[in-house]
């Protein structure tokens, strides 16, 4: 890995690994808009579904309208949640992470309970502020409401380095070694619960592009291509493995393949998730698959 490539993986990695507020984002964009002008000059960023105080964001390299090719990811990150990670199944993200909230508040609301409990017990006069207990208290609630709001709106993980830096790592490679006129690349924004994002971009790309989304391609498990347009020879020589499907945006992300009620479904399980360790392996299939 070159100096440049430990660069970016040290900062996406540790410094902007969070990517979930309006601020937490922009900080991102700052530094992915630096690094990505140092190779390219045609990066753009496009606002949409602007709000009060807030916008969602994609950034562009290339000639959008007119590539046959895109190759993009999403740059967001999810809040915390229970369970696996199961592509393409936006309820079961939904399910797993509404689950998580409802479980960490109630147990914020019964810690808050017990701590009130022990402070009516240590003191007499709940409102003498000579005593340290008092003082106490109040930090105490003021930690519990700020706790309890911190969760309710959704607490955003900091375990992304699987989904989805290894992705963006990725396509900063590809970028990089890049030789193609008629690629453009993406970074979209509400990828994680949704495909917002993914919608702005293909209203901006012609009807005959090509568009490639890569997710979560850092893990250890192997690599699938979702899709088609796929060259059979390099999946062959780079043991990523076909799961032909007519449809306008194609896939390649890292998965493991389980049963469910009988149907086959990808996914990423929390150990494989919260992996400290890249990939190299995938990294090399994904710069040659599209090379």
């Amino acid at each position: 890995m070159q100096e440049q490539e430990k660069d970016w993986l040290f900062r996406y990695q540790y410094i902007y690994r969070v990517r979930h507020s309006e601020k937490s984002k922009q900080r991102f964009l700052k530094a992915l808009v630096a690094d990505l002008s140092t190779m390219r000059e045609d990066v753009r960023i496009i606002e949409y579904d602007r709000q009060k105080k807030s916008a969602n964001r994609n950034v562009y390299i290339g000639n959008i309208e007119d590539a046959k090719e895109i190759i993009c990811t999403y740059y967001d990150t999810p809040t915390k949640s229970f369970g696996p990670y199961v592509f393409f199944d936006r309820e079961a993200q939904k399910r797993q992470t509404l689950i998580y909230l409802l479980s960490s508040s109630l147990l914020l609301v019964f810690l808050g309970f017990f701590f009130t409990l022990l402070y009516m017990n240590q003191v007499k006069n709940p409102f003498d502020f000579t005593s340290g207990w008092t003082w106490l208290a109040m930090a105490g609630f003021g930690g519990f409401f700020y706790l309890l709001s911190q969760y309710t709106k959704g607490k955003a993980s900091k375990k992304t380095f699987i989904r989805n830096t290894s992705s963006i790592l990725a396509l900063l490679m590809l970028l990089k070694k890049n030789n193609q006129e008629k690629r453009a690349f993406a970074f979209i924004d509400e990828g994680c619960y949704g495909n917002r994002g993914l919608k702005e971009l293909g209203r901006l790309a012609s009807k005959n592009c090509r568009i490639v989304l890569l997710d979560s391609i850092g893990s250890n498990a192997p690599l699938y291509a979702i899709g088609q347009g796929f060259s059979e020879m390099k999946l062959s020589q780079n043991a990523i493995q076909l799961k032909e499907v007519k449809q306008r945006v194609n896939y390649v992300i890292s998965a493991s393949e389980q049963l469910t009620k009988g149907q086959p479904i990808l996914l990423l399980t929390k150990k494989e998730l919260e992996q400290k360790q890249l990939n190299q392996e995938n990294f090399k299939k994904i710069i040659a698959l599209f090379e």
